[in-house]
């Protein structure tokens, strides 16, 4: 949840009770994001979606055949 405190844009991170944890040092905390995307390919056999997310859990990238 985005906040203000004191003119400076955070994000609560975590609330426990009555406290929370607000993070100051987002880059992009109270700013519009507007993204430009390509999908390149669609990927509809099991064997692919597995590699597909085996690599962006692992940060690797396995090629699709």
């Amino acid at each position: 949840m985005p906040v203000e405190i004191d003119g400076r844009p955070g994000v609560v991170i975590r609330a426990i009770g009555r406290m929370v944890q607000v993070d100051f040092n987002r880059f992009l905390a109270g700013q519009t994001v507007i993204y430009d995307y390509e999908i390149k390919e669609k990927i509809d056999d099991d064997e692919g979606k597995v590699k597909g997310l085996i690599g962006y859990m692992s940060e690797k990238n396995y090629p699709f055949s």
